[in-house]
């Protein structure tokens, strides 16, 4: 009996235990194991069996907005200001890729720091006499539309150009 026992205590420690997780709609989930895997498959909303060794970081997958107000330099070192809008909703097949890049369970200061990264490398080789303030807003959309870093993570829906000065 008592061989039986340790058995049991062995087998259940291999293993592990399960329990069912509830994901509430408008929420997909990404599971972390003990060991710091990240499992590619996305808990969707419903029940949901997880390891109880595991963590599940829930991510809100309805539409976002993101608003921006930043300072930028153009290639002959004046400055100037933008303000951007931009609308997405998260990839959730992207979710557990996500949390590998970035270790965030937010996604919106991701899409905000990325953002400007891009706004500010586009604009850096130019001078602000190339382009009208038309053609500029043109080149930030499009830039912000095509920058893997964040269009393999969300899908943007609409990049408004609120404000461009210098």
């Amino acid at each position: 009996m008592k061989q039986l026992m340790c058995l049991a205590i062995v087998a259940f420690s291999l293993t592990g235990c399960e329990i069912k997780v509830e994901i509430p709609v408008e929420k997909a989930g990404v599971v972390i194991t003990n060991n710091g895997e990240v499992k590619e498959q996305v808990l969707r909303s419903g029940k949901q069996v997880v390891r109880t060794d595991s963590k599940v970081i829930l991510y809100d997958i309805n539409y976002q907005q993101v608003e921006n107000d930043f300072d930028f330099l153009f290639k002959d070192v004046s400055s100037g200001d933008v303000k951007l809008t931009i609308e997405f909703t998260p990839v959730i097949d992207s979710l557990p890729g996500f949390y590998k890049a970035y270790k965030s369970i937010y996604i919106d200061p991701v899409v905000d720091v990325k953002s400007r990264s891009t706004v500010r490398r586009l604009l850096e080789n130019y001078n602000p006499i190339e382009f009208s303030k038309d053609e500029f807003k043109t080149k930030i959309i499009e830039a912000l539309n095509n920058n893997r870093e964040i269009t393999d993570y969300v899908k943007v829906h609409k990049v408004e150009v609120v404000d461009l000065k210098w």
